[in-house]
């Protein structure tokens, strides 16, 4: 059984009449899917918010946040010799974005920043589009690049051979540095096995 629900609410609030008007978007979305017999569950929480102002006639700033918050059980797996119960998780992840556009009669450009976080990733993104309308205005130029300085934690196998190598679990602790930055943990504890933060680079291009 699947069941989504979406809820939102806009609210604009009035400027001078020569300039567009300030805004503001606030919306949650639910995603529940309940399995049959014990084939697991999963429910995803997904609220927004959305808040741009005009500065001055060509200019405009934005300011956007997002959530995730997952949780569910993995499906009851049943052997001949063995039972393994279902497994419980659950995780959140937050993401806030800043972008500052700048529009003319027949173009305009953006440039945005986005920052998210959750237990074991990281996502860092610096961005920019500019499109243009051709004359006649039946035809519109645009691109757009994203570059991402993201990072992803592991569990420390510097050492290991491939076959020693052992994958990140929930008990491993992943450290941030004031929530935007990995930090290695570099010894064994109670928080589980040692880890460190891997650079991962991830560049987006598009024209239309």
């Amino acid at each position: 059984m699947r069941l989504q629900l979406a809820a939102a609410l806009v609210v604009f609030a009035g400027g001078a009449p020569a300039l567009a008007e300030d805004r503001a978007e606030v919306s949650t979305s639910l995603f529940a899917e309940k399995r049959e017999g014990a084939n697991g569950r999963l429910t995803v929480i997904h609220p927004q918010a959305l808040f741009g102002v005009d500065l001055g006639r060509f200019v405009t700033l934005d300011v956007g946040y997002a959530a995730d918050a997952v949780s569910g059980a993995t499906a009851s797996v049943y052997q001949v010799d063995a039972v393994s119960s279902a497994t419980e998780f659950s995780d959140l992840r937050h993401e806030g974005t800043v972008s500052l556009g700048v529009r003319g009669k027949r173009s305009r450009m953006t440039f945005s920043a986005t920052v998210g976080t959750e237990r074991d990733y990281l996502s860092r993104q610096l961005g920019g589009s500019a499109s243009i309308d051709l004359p006649g205005r039946n035809t519109t130029v645009a691109l757009a690049y994203t570059h991402g300085f993201d990072q992803v934690c592991n569990r420390e196998n510097g050492e290991a051979s491939p076959l020693e190598a052992r994958a990140l679990t929930g008990d491993d602790a992943c450290q941030k540095t004031a929530l935007i930055s990995g930090k290695d943990r570099l010894t064994m504890d109670t928080d589980g096995a040692a880890t460190v933060w891997e650079d991962l680079s991830i560049d987006t291009g598009a024209a239309t």
